[in-house]
């Protein structure tokens, strides 16, 4: 076992604690992730570097590995992510961010830094530009591992019709 490597600084967002009131499974998922940091960051020889954020269900946290910038992915393990490292893979960066390393049984992910660009600040057909210029890297023939995007349909269509009128969606969804 080994160095500190910035670990015991790390603090969970509140955004990430919050995701524990979204059932038992979230609980133990918040639980497990401060254990996680310290096991990843040991084995992988990471070096924290920054405030940890957080996404939809995953902390990411800003790390230095052999003086590169990335971050530490740790999603909530599900079906949607179980093939996400397989399709970073296949990308190859091109279009995409960079798979550096992959923990699958972990739901964790090495991937390059990025830093954000908004596509707000440029003309609407210079943006539209860039996203079809995205479009067509990452137009490519999908894995037979992964699962076809009509298996997660009628769950979503369960969700979305179980939201609230006033959900901020717009209403044709």
């Amino acid at each position: 076992m080994g160095h500190d490597r910035g670990v015991s600084a790390v603090p969970l967002p509140a955004e990430v604690l919050a995701f524990a009131a979204r059932g038992p499974e979230w609980a133990a998922y918040v639980e497990r992730l401060p254990r996680l940091v310290r096991e990843l960051t040991d084995e992988w020889g990471l070096v924290v570097d920054g405030e940890p954020m957080s996404g939809f269900g995953s902390l990411v946290v800003p790390v230095l590995r052999d003086g590169s910038a990335a971050v530490l992915k740790l999603a909530f393990p599900d079906d949607e992510g179980e093939h996400e490292a397989l399709g970073l893979q296949r990308w190859g960066g091109s279009g995409a961010v960079r798979l550096l390393s992959a923990d699958p049984h972990r739901s964790a992910l090495l991937l390059e830094r990025l830093h954000p660009v908004d596509l707000d600040s440029l003309p609407v057909l210079d943006a539209c530009e860039v996203v079809a210029a995205l479009y067509a890297r990452l137009h490519v023939p999908a894995l037979p591992q992964l699962r076809p995007l009509t298996s997660y349909v009628a769950r979503w269509t369960e969700q979305l019709a179980a939201l609230p009128r006033d959900a901020p969606l717009p209403h044709r969804l």
